[in-house]
């Protein structure tokens, strides 16, 4: 199984299906992107510690991938920069 999710903690990106680097993709979005060097479909979010989480839908698990679509076509911008939020604050308290 490939991984389904990179996480780069500088200002370059690291695509986790092809390992191609490159800079100014990432954004805090739920709509999909492509990889510029493989065309993946991929999901990038930026994070305040300077890493960047990737990921490509095509092989997250089952429920992930239903959760992200749930969030795409239910969840405005301002939505889902709260529930990412949220999310960033229990992994915070788990530290």
């Amino acid at each position: 199984m490939k991984n389904w999710y990179k996480v780069s903690k500088s200002n370059k990106n690291i695509c986790g299906n092809c390992n191609g680097q490159f800079e100014g993709l990432q954004s805090l979005d739920h709509h999909s992107g492509i990889c510029p060097e493989c065309r993946i479909d991929c999901i990038w979010f930026s994070f305040k510690d300077d890493k960047t989480l990737q990921v490509i839908p095509e092989y997250a698990p089952k429920g992930f991938l239903i959760f992200i679509r749930w969030a795409q076509k239910e969840l405005d911008e301002l939505e889902f920069l709260e529930l990412v939020v949220s999310f960033e604050e229990i992994a915070n308290a788990l530290k």
